[in-house]
This record gives C-alpha cells, structure tokens and sequence, in this order.
C-alpha cells in the first residue's frame, strides 16, 4: 500500500510541527492500541496553525525573483497593472 505523495508532504509538515514523524507516530499508535485498546489520543495543529501552514505551502510554491534595479522593479509593477 502507497500513501500519495502530497498527501504524506501535508501528513509530515503537521507531524514535524508536533514534534513527530512517521515512524515515531507509528510506534505510538501501536503502542496505544495495545494499552488502552484502541486510539486514546490526538496531536493536531490549531485551526491557527493549519491556517499559516497553508499560508507558508502557498508562499513557499510561488515563484521569486531577484530585483537588482528600481528600474526592474517598476516594469514588474507596470505588468501587474496590465493584468
């Protein structure tokens, strides 16, 4: 069985953000099932902090650019405009 890659990007993001990762999160689940016979906890993120990781993948998948002149930069303005 293959987890989707983005889906396992998004997975990981959140479990690095709590202070996991897969195998860690594994090893607790199992653990858990076996003590308490069933799944007796939650790590999750905020509302919050679901909402600046989607900011931080959005922010992270544009594309930059590096503006050495005022020049550059005011023809990078006027093509917004014309948008």
């Amino acid at each position: 069985m293959a987890v989707d890659k983005n889906v396992a990007k998004e997975a990981e993001t959140i479990m690095s953000e709590v202070g996991t990762n897969p195998t860690n999160l594994i090893n607790m689940l199992y653990r858990a099932v076996i003590s308490e016979g069933g799944i007796p906890f939650q790590a999750k993120l905020s509302k919050m902090q679901r909402a600046e990781l989607t900011i931080q993948n959005y922010a992270d998948s544009q594309k930059t650019i590096h503006i050495t002149s005022a020049d550059q930069l005011a023809k990078i303005w006027a093509d917004e405009d014309d948008e």
